[in-house]
């Protein structure tokens, strides 16, 4: 993906692509890196930004999945019970708290999270009733 990606650096859907691949494979330094390499206009896609920021979560960058939640988060093709939006606020928040209070995050700390910050609607696509 990486390779094919680099021949065709505009064409945003195969960034998006690379980008979910580099994911899966928990290559999150890579994926940075190859975000970076991104022309602005593909960098600054919101699938592309989400999954950015989705890696620089499981690399301990809180401040910046922070920053993320700050700005808009235009996701054009984002759909109805997709929980990538959710399941990175609750991590974030779990992983905020964590380091505050000096534990691990485990399930017991997960579900306080739940409990106590619900992700605002404008980015909550799970349909929860």
């Amino acid at each position: 993906w990486v390779a094919a990606a680099r021949m065709a650096p505009d064409v945003a859907p195969l960034a998006i692509e690379c980008c979910q691949a580099l994911l899966r494979a928990q290559r999150y330094d890579e994926l940075l890196r190859f975000v970076a390499s991104l022309p602005p206009a593909v960098r600054s896609r919101g699938r592309v930004r989400l999954l950015h920021a989705m890696a620089s979560l499981e690399l301990d960058d809180l401040a910046t999945v922070e920053r993320y939640f700050e700005g808009d988060l235009d996701i054009a093709n984002i759909r109805e019970k997709e929980t990538l939006l959710s399941d990175l606020w609750f991590g974030w928040h779990a992983k905020r708290l964590a380091r505050e209070r000096g534990v691990a995050v485990r399930d017991e700390l997960r579900q306080r999270v739940r409990n106590a910050f619900p992700p605002p609607m404008r980015f909550d696509f799970r349909l929860v009733e």
